[in-house]
């Protein structure tokens, strides 16, 4: 796991007299997570870092344990090197590709790692292009708006598939989004219903991902997987997911 810096005005706490007083490094992504900087090895922890990490603000999932902490203080991390010690904010939407390949286009099904512990707000911008030719310039390519809110055990989230672009080459006409509901209980339990456009989904499109590993895992703490089929992307779709 590399050092990394601190990535400056983005947000605005990692700049703030508490991040500098804090005796560790951070690096903030525009996704809402943050990076601790390992220290070399102490004795007694043979092949793993330890570094103290200051939480900022709010509440913060560990990606892959899915352990919640709530800041601002500083806690004591250890990590080895096959280890990604990323924190994602409270109201973070992180959309990931399925993993077949990294030179996937319009990867099928998207997936949608929401983090909602609690009260939970936050919103996210898929863009796609074709990933080769210049032909974004003359709008070739594709946004979608993906937006929720948790409140009192219900989660909504709004999807705009074609917010804005013209399409592009290899594009999808329809697609699947797998959402990733992280609420930081475990174990995660099934929801009371899912509906999308008000209408409810099938009990096969919800399951409970297990903990898992392997380089196929998007993390390896159990989420809520609701699998949502887009037929028609240019209308808006709302999906609610009541717990």
């Amino acid at each position: 796991v590399p050092n990394c810096a601190m990535y400056n005005g983005w947000p605005s706490y990692i700049n703030s007299s508490e991040a500098a007083s804090a005796n560790s490094r951070v690096c903030a992504n525009r996704t809402g997570g943050f990076y601790p900087a390992p220290a070399p090895p102490p004795s007694g922890y043979p092949g793993r870092a330890v570094q103290d990490v200051w939480i900022p603000a709010g509440k913060w999932m560990h990606w892959d344990s899915g352990t919640v902490f709530s800041g601002p203080r500083t806690v004591v991390m250890t990590a080895g090197l096959a280890d990604i010690p990323a924190f994602v904010r409270n109201g973070a939407v992180v959309p990931l590709s399925s993993n077949e390949t990294v030179h996937e286009l319009a990867p099928d099904p998207l997936r949608l790692v929401v983090v909602a512990i609690g009260e939970a707000r936050g919103s996210a911008v898929v863009y796609e292009d074709d990933g080769d030719s210049l032909l974004y310039r003359d709008g070739a390519f594709r946004v979608m708006n993906i937006s929720h809110a948790t409140s009192h055990g219900i989660t909504t989230l709004e999807v705009e598939p074609r917010a804005a672009g013209d399409g592009y080459a290899g594009e999808r006409s329809s697609r699947t989004l797998e959402i990733n509901l992280r609420t930081g209980t475990a174990p995660a339990r099934l929801p009371k219903s899912a509906t999308v456009n008000g209408e409810r989904l099938s009990a096969q499109d919800i399951t409970v991902a297990p903990s898992c590993a392997g380089p196929t895992c998007a993390f390896f703490a159990e989420a809520l997987v609701v699998r949502v089929r887009l037929e028609t992307l240019a209308e808006a779709t709302l999906i609610e997911i009541r717990m």
